[in-house]
C-alpha cells in the first residue's frame, strides 16, 4: 500500500490548477509516467508528470511555456527547492516538496494532434 497517495494525488490536483491557470485558453494536462505508472514506485520514488495539451510548435515555444508554468509554480509555497532546466533535451521543472517530483514538457503529444 502506498502510503503517500494523498500527498501524491493532492500534488497532482494542485499542479493541475496551477498549469490551468498559467495557460487560460489552452487545455493543459498533467499525465503521470515512470515508475508510478508501471506499478514499480517506491515510498522514496518521485513523481515524473509531463505537460501535454498545449499549442507547441517548436522548441522556442516549449521553452517559453516552461517559463511560463515555471512563474506561475515560483510562489508556490509547498515547494522546498525549485529549478527550471531549459537547456535539457526535453525541457524540465524539478521540485522539491514533501514529494520530489519533475514535470516534463511533451513536444510529441501535441505534434501528434496536427
Amino acid at each position: 500500500m502506498n502510503v503517500l497517495k494523498p500527498e501524491r494525488d493532492f500534488l497532482l490536483a494542485k499542479l493541475s490548477e496551477i498549469a490551468t491557470r498559467a495557460f487560460p485558453g489552452e487545455n493543459p494536462k498533467l499525465e503521470l509516467f515512470g515508475s508510478l505508472i508501471t506499478g514499480l514506485a517506491l515510498e522514496s520514488s518521485d513523481m515524473d508528470l509531463a505537460v501535454t495539451g498545449l499549442q507547441i510548435d517548436d522548441r522556442y515555444v516549449m521553452v517559453e511555456d516552461l517559463q511560463k508554468l515555471s512563474s506561475a509554480l515560483h510562489d508556490w509555497k509547498c515547494l522546498e527547492s525549485f529549478k527550471s532546466i531549459e537547456t535539457a533535451s526535453i525541457p524540465v521543472i524539478k521540485m522539491v516538496s514533501a514529494v520530489p517530483f519533475s514535470l516534463k514538457f511533451s513536444l510529441e503529444s501535441r505534434l501528434s494532434e496536427a
